[in-house]
């Protein structure tokens, strides 16, 4: 989820509604209907989980939080049940407050070690499932049954296509050999393509197509004259911006998770960096934070730190507008990746660099549906319009950013509510 409060504290206050109601006076003579709710509660699960990510946010959110309140309302129905006399609930509540924090720190510290996917997830399911079947069902047979289900829908075993795949504390990658290319996939997102013919290995490919937005903007700044570029990147991914650089470029790249740096540059499986900028600065840590720090100053800088579904909020406000713009040298343009599954964040950018006193252009490229180009939209940003005409005259899609009635994004607020496309479907 967008790591804002707004999102993950729905289902935090479904849980605890859950909780609330369970422990109610008289809870306990309910009608029985709940063993066979909480058996049918996996295929409703099932739906937006088990299959590609093409539901509609409005869906996929309201069928999971719905899920969700009722296997949690259930599970604590069965806790509640289980309540001892008065002179035992002193350890009764430190066992469930004990139990949160175990489960806590297995989630974070002992799942990622234990498993590359999501089967964890299936494999809870499972055992809620179970403790849930009806009394007539025998225990082990309820198990086998949860059992063969959530291995059947949440099984992510290598298979032919599989070269890598791990988990972290920032989510699980994957990366795939598929039709000639290879796709290195970030919690399902796309974060980076590179082809396997040995001949185009270091070809911008992807979001990073030179037929896309983003090579106009390479393209421009060099036949604008800048020459040799200063290029700061905020998200490694696979590397493929480097696919850009010529001789005399010098790059820096900031990224959060050591793991993808390992991945793009000392793996062997993305040729981008090794490649293509061997000698490449790469800065670990928050990238917005690692820039200001930052001494030096650039004639391009890429986010491209939130490709995909879930942006991180800090890196789109006001102020982190303000300290690309302070790094940005004489004629420095900003080349922000504004797709999204979910986010209108086109909107978002028009309206905060509006705030900063930046003018823009946007271009929204459909791609050719393969993975040498994907559809994409980026946003190129610059305090001088006249550093945006050599890229935006390159190609007659690149429209004017207006910001229209949109409320720009602070640190203290970001309207993530105005943002949602509830409706639109994912891309």
């Amino acid at each position: 989820l967008t790591p804002a409060p707004l999102l993950w504290i729905v289902p935090l206050a479904l849980y605890l509604l859950g909780f609330i109601l369970a422990f109610l006076p008289g809870a306990d003579a309910w009608p029985t209907w709940r063993p066979v709710a909480g058996t049918a509660i996996l295929p409703v699960l099932a739906l937006p989980l088990a299959q590609a990510s093409g539901q509609r946010f409005l869906v996929d959110f309201t069928l999971l939080t719905g899920a969700f309140f009722v296997l949690a309302f259930l599970l604590h129905l069965r806790l509640a049940r289980s309540r001892p006399r008065v002179e035992h609930l002193t350890p009764y509540y430190l066992s469930i407050a004990g139990g949160g924090m175990l489960g806590s720190a297995a989630v974070v510290f002992v799942v990622p070690l234990l498993f590359t996917g999501t089967l964890d997830l299936w494999l809870l399911l499972a055992a809620a499932i179970a403790t849930l079947a009806p009394a007539r069902v025998p225990r082990p047979a309820a198990v086998v049954a949860a059992l063969m289900v959530a291995v059947g829908f949440g099984w992510d075993g290598p298979n032919s296509d599989t070269v890598l795949r791990e988990r972290n504390f920032f989510g699980h990658y994957e990366v795939v050999d598929r039709r000639g290319f290879r796709e290195m996939r970030h919690n399902g997102i796309s974060h980076g393509t590179m082809s396997l013919d040995p001949a185009h290995e270091t070809r911008p490919v992807g979001y990073f197509s030179a037929q896309g937005p983003i090579g106009d903007v390479f393209a421009g700044l060099r036949e604008g004259g800048q020459g040799a570029l200063e290029v700061a990147v905020l998200g490694v991914g696979v590397g493929a911006a480097a696919g850009f650089a010529e001789a005399g470029d010098r790059w820096t790249f900031f990224e959060i998770d050591p793991y993808v740096v390992w991945l793009a540059r000392d793996s062997g499986l993305f040729a981008y960096l090794p490649g293509k900028v061997p000698d490449a600065r790469i800065v670990t840590g928050d990238g917005r934070l690692a820039l200001a720090d930052d001494a030096g100053t650039y004639d391009l800088i890429v986010a491209d730190a939130f490709a995909g579904g879930y942006p991180p909020i800090h890196l789109l406000t006001a102020e982190a507008l303000g300290v690309y713009q302070e790094r940005l040298g004489r004629g420095g343009v900003l080349a922000v990746n504004a797709s999204s599954r979910y986010l209108d964040l086109v909107g978002v950018v028009a309206a905060t660099a509006d705030r900063v006193g930046l003018t823009g252009y946007v271009r929204h490229d459909r791609g050719m549906g393969r993975a040498a180009h994907y559809a994409t939209t980026w946003i190129v940003l610059a305090a001088d319009p006249a550093a945006l005409e050599p890229v935006v005259r390159r190609e007659a899609g690149w429209e004017r950013l207006e910001a229209g009635g949109r409320a720009p994004w602070t640190d203290r607020r970001a309207d993530l509510v105005g943002a949602l496309g509830l409706f639109r479907g994912g891309s």
